[in-house]
């Protein structure tokens, strides 16, 4: 047994290695100044727009709906997510006193993991083809709920003297003008029709959402080079607490008493909540505002993931 968990530990480390080597190339371009915050920038605006749109057209095309849709886990997750995100937007609304759109921000990274580049590895080296049914219903909870609830309030932070009804059509109006909004969408048209992309458009498209994680890690390593010690806050303790402890117990166990479930359904959520924080996180908190605590929870949030992953491998017996 012993022989088997080192052996699986040693899978992990060989995918999140690879993540710290990118991190580490782009906080030394930054660092001896091969790149500089304008480029950083250009680099953050090409993922939102272009390799991340790119990324879940392309994850969520090439799945078939049946394949995504398993009710109990469904719900279960996305309940779970909801309780947490809320939470943390409360926190840090009332508590901590941020404005409405980096409140928004805190309770994404709260909520959402790395699924589409750590969770794919972890979890296919765990359950090997169970994963992806898991994996495709957590990309949509993250990237259609709960990412549009991030951009709605952030949406509607910037018009607050205006009267609800304008605030929903304005930022429905955005929303639909945002090419990640636009992907998720087509993305699961897609899905539900089994569209079949061609050979020539497939390889471009392929290749782009590719580009989405690695450049994603690579501008979170770039931004650690602005970083110092002091800007792991209580703040970013906190996010880290939630995500990586509380967020795990909660989804776990709505999704373990949910009718219909299963523990391997109960095992796969176990996995993919207890995985650090999205980039997306970091992503969006440079954009509004909260570069610093943003980027050091999801550089934090990696290193101890690694022991939150061990510790469940260690004590929880897989079903699968």
């Amino acid at each position: 047994m012993q022989g088997a968990n080192d052996q699986v530990m040693e899978q992990i480390i060989s995918v999140i290695f690879p993540i710290f080597i990118i991190l580490s190339v782009g906080y030394l371009s930054l660092r001896l100044n091969m790149l500089n915050t304008t480029h950083v920038q250009a680099i953050i605006q090409f993922i939102i727009k272009v390799s991340l749109p790119a990324f879940l057209l392309y994850a969520l095309s090439t799945r078939s709906f049946d394949e995504i849709w398993q009710m109990p886990y469904f719900l279960g997750y996305l309940l779970g997510s909801l309780i947490l995100f809320f939470s943390a937007y409360t926190l840090y609304r009332r508590f901590f006193k941020l404005p409405r759109h980096q409140a928004a921000v805190i309770g994404l990274g709260s909520s959402m993991s790395n699924t589409g580049f750590i969770g794919t590895a972890v979890l296919t080296l765990l359950i090997a083809q169970a994963a992806v049914p898991y994996l495709a219903m957590t990309l949509v909870i993250e990237n259609i709920i709960l990412l549009s609830l991030m951009l709605i309030l952030i949406e509607s932070s910037d018009q607050q003297d205006k009267t609800l009804s304008t605030i929903i059509l304005s930022t429905l109006q955005n929303l639909a003008k945002n090419p990640i909004i636009l992907s998720i969408i087509l993305g699961l048209i897609c899905s539900v029709y089994t569209v079949q992309w061609p050979v020539s458009l497939e390889l471009p498209l392929k290749s782009l959402a590719f580009t989405a994680s690695p450049l994603a890690i690579f501008v979170i390593g770039a931004s650690l080079a602005t970083l110092t010690i002091k800007d792991l806050s209580k703040d970013v303790l906190i996010v880290c607490t939630i995500k990586l402890l509380i967020m795990p117990i909660v989804v776990t166990s709505i999704i373990y008493i949910m009718p219909g479930s299963t523990a391997k359904m109960a095992y796969a959520a176990l996995i993919l909540s207890a995985l650090p924080m999205a980039t997306a996180f970091g992503i969006y908190g440079q954009l509004n505002g909260i570069a610093e605590q943003s980027v050091a929870s999801v550089m934090l949030s990696t290193l101890l993931s690694l022991v939150s992953i061990a510790l469940i491998m260690q004590f929880i017996p897989s079903p699968f």
